[in-house]
């Protein structure tokens, strides 16, 4: 699958649990929280040392993206845990964001992004984590107007406590 393939099935996936289509769970209790563990970026191709990557949001639930000074099929790849550091099994809901500094021209018109695929059972148990990869590539067909935009992309994964209440 594409890039922009995973982006687009990424952004309908973030919106459908954002909005709570097909989730018959409530949000879990305060003391159940996701957070991101060691955010890492690094160029590829590598030697391209001009391209800019930078991540933020360690331990916190808002994880930040960004690739700049990219050229076309140029990419930024990103790692880190997320982390369930409360004490019940929780449902994983993600949301995400994809922008360009002012809008103009649009993320999908000059990027791609993809996420590696999150746990099998869409749950993580209290007290581990899950490592996840992320991808955000200039596509080959970007235009010159995309040449020196960076793109960014905002993820927030929230946890809902569902089916049987896993107490540690």
């Amino acid at each position: 699958m594409n890039l922009v393939a995973v982006a687009a099935v990424v952004i309908v996936l973030g919106v459908a649990t954002g909005a709570g289509v097909g989730f018959s769970c409530g949000p879990g209790p305060t003391h159940s929280v996701l957070v991101w563990l060691n955010p890492t970026g690094s160029r590829t191709p590598a030697a391209h040392t001009f391209i800019t990557c930078a991540e933020s949001g360690g331990n916190t639930a808002n994880l930040a993206l960004a690739a700049g000074k990219l050229g076309p099929g140029d990419g930024c790849a990103f790692g880190a845990k997320l982390a369930n550091e409360g004490d019940q099994t929780l449902t994983i809901l993600e949301t995400m964001v994809t922008s360009t500094p002012h809008g103009s021209p649009p993320f999908s018109s000059c990027f791609g992004f993809s996420v590696s695929p999150g746990p099998a059972t869409g749950t993580i148990h209290a007290g581990s984590s899950y490592p996840y990869t992320f991808t955000i590539q200039m596509l080959t067909s970007a235009t010159a107007s995309c040449l020196g935009v960076t793109g960014k992309v905002t993820l927030t994964f929230t946890g809902t406590v569902c089916g049987d209440r896993d107490h540690h």
